[in-house]
């Protein structure tokens, strides 16, 4: 019974914690302005285990992202197009954010 106990305390602050970071990752995106920000579009090609791979519509770069980059709720699918926020000071963070557009 205390291994259970134990268990169920080591799950609730592991679920705490990511969604804290998860919220506070999207709390500081909403707070800065879009300028802040360079996006690109690419379209998903690849489905993978790992993560997706995308083309770029504009100029035929490629991208990879995990699965991590996405929001909770976000499902997306080979053919579907996104758009990668960066931010504009630093590329060498990653993406910002997903969004799928409709």
């Amino acid at each position: 019974m205390a291994k259970m106990n134990l268990f169920l305390g080591l799950m609730l602050v592991i679920m705490v914690v990511y969604l804290y970071s998860t919220m506070v990752i999207d709390s500081n995106f909403n707070k800065e302005s879009p300028e802040d920000y360079i996006t690109h579009e690419y379209v998903i090609v690849d489905k993978t285990s790992e993560g997706y791979i995308g083309e770029s519509v504009d100029n035929h770069n490629v991208i990879f992202f995990t699965h991590d980059k996405l929001q909770p709720d976000q499902i997306i699918e080979v053919g579907d197009i996104v758009i990668c926020y960066f931010q504009k000071s630093s590329k060498v963070d990653g993406i910002i954010k997903i969004d799928k557009v409709k």
